[in-house]
């Protein structure tokens, strides 16, 4: 496995949790309200997956540039 596909696939998995943390979340609003403490903590949870994302993204964009065009 080469390294492209190895980043792609870490982020497809921070997607991944980012998704469960907001179904997390949204699930303890209903239930107890905006105003809970789990679905504050859950909120943030996924939005602090959000910076590493972009730098991924970024990092695959650069790669697959690489790969395309050549180390230069």
């Amino acid at each position: 496995m080469d390294v492209l596909e190895e980043m792609r696939n870490f982020r497809q998995n921070l997607r991944n949790l980012k998704a469960d943390n907001l179904r997390s979340m949204r699930y303890y609003e209903r239930e107890y309200g905006k105003t809970d403490t789990v679905a504050s903590f859950m909120s943030g949870m996924a939005k602090g997956k959000s910076a590493p994302l972009m730098s991924i993204d970024y990092i695959i964009k650069r790669l697959e540039m690489e790969d395309e065009y050549g180390n230069s």
